[in-house]
């Protein structure tokens, strides 16, 4: 499906808003993604700790993915944003060249 060109009533072409508004869905959905992925294994080594501790099947089974697994997942993806941010920091690396030729 393509968007549409759309303009509102001062003439203003919002393709570029629909595209910006999707953009920021899409990032929106990965970062709910990868949130829930880490917020997924806490329950898991949850739930391995509740059969060592010898709970049935059926309470290991129903054990849902709590606020605390996801603010633990969001502190540790800030965590780890802020160590990328720090190395690429460290490498001061200048990248404009790469571009060069590509046009």
């Amino acid at each position: 499906m393509f968007p549409l060109e759309t303009c509102d009533n001062d003439g203003n072409n919002n393709l570029l808003k629909g595209t910006l508004m999707k953009t920021e869905l899409l990032n929106e959905y990965i970062f709910t993604e990868i949130v829930m992925e880490i917020a997924q294994a806490m329950r898991r080594t949850r739930q391995k700790q509740m059969e060592a501790d010898g709970a049935s099947q059926e309470e290991v089974a129903n054990t849902p993915i709590t606020v605390e697994d996801r603010r633990k997942a969001l502190n540790i993806l800030e965590s780890e944003r802020q160590q990328v941010v720090a190395l690429l920091a460290e490498l001061n690396t200048d990248f404009s060249g790469f571009s060069e030729g590509c046009h």
